[in-house]
């Protein structure tokens, strides 16, 4: 006696998925074709998982994700904060549903000073924003405008006063 047996493939998006997660819609799938299926899903390698830090960082860019990084390890990995930096109104960037960007504010300032916030931890793809501080926006402003404007980029002012103090005796 010979069985013959058809079965179906069947294509499932992977990406994102825990090994469960996908085990689980597989054998949903084949249980339609085969009676009590039992599969193993083993994965065999992972991409890599990356961060991208920016704004007022020493060294902008993607930044590997090891399991666990905080926002604050995610910065110090790009050489720390410049001294324009706003660490108070850091910005992470997340994906939501249907990739819609979720922006969270992190205090980090609060963090390196110790006053008990808690670190943010870090999920792959996520964009890490440090912005200018407001006295730094203030200064760019300054540089940019005002001296454009008056055309005084590169002119030093001095401000005397006539102290009045009369003339030497003879």
């Amino acid at each position: 006696m010979f069985l013959i047996a058809s079965i179906r493939y069947f294509e499932i998006h992977a990406a994102g998925l825990e090994p469960l997660e996908l085990d689980r819609q597989l054998t949903e799938l084949y249980s339609r074709e085969l009676r009590k299926p039992v599969l193993t899903v083993i994965v065999r390698s992972f991409t890599r998982q990356r961060v991208f830090v920016g704004g007022e960082v020493e060294e902008p860019g993607l930044v590997e994700l090891p399991a666990g990084m905080t926002a604050l390890q995610a910065v110090f990995q790009s050489g720390g904060f410049k001294e324009t930096a706003d660490p108070a109104e850091t910005l992470v960037i997340r994906k939501g549903e249907n990739d819609q960007p979720i922006p969270l504010r992190i205090d980090l300032a609060a963090l390196m000073d110790a006053e008990g916030g808690s670190d943010f931890q870090l999920q792959p793809d996520d964009i890490v924003y440090v912005p200018k501080s407001a006295i730094a926006n203030a200064n760019k402003f300054i540089d940019e405008y005002i001296g454009g404007l008056l055309m005084f980029r590169g002119w030093s002012f001095g401000v005397s006063q006539n102290l009045g103090l009369g003339k030497l005796r003879d």
